[in-house]
């Protein structure tokens, strides 16, 4: 669940228990105070990260180094800076 999706179910979990209390509903109440607690423990997970990995292998800029030794592991000519 996002955290966007976690917010929501919070809020609106808040909401059923406040109007639950206000008109003396206790299973209104009840039911609201379970779902603001379970979008509370969504949000406080961590986030999952992104799954695809960063491949240095690759001759890109934010990879190379100064002397740009990842073009000619990657099988490209060295670049020729004037």
């Amino acid at each position: 669940m996002g955290k966007t999706k976690a917010l929501q179910q919070r809020i609106v979990g808040k909401t059923r228990q406040a109007v639950g209390e206000i008109i003396g509903d206790q299973d209104l109440h009840d039911a609201g105070k379970a779902e603001a607690e379970r979008g509370r423990d969504e949000q406080d997970r961590p986030s999952k990260l992104n799954p695809l990995p960063m491949q240095c292998g690759a001759p890109t800029k934010a990879c190379r180094g100064s002397r740009g030794d990842d073009d000619v592991r990657a099988g490209l000519p060295p670049s020729r800076s004037a």
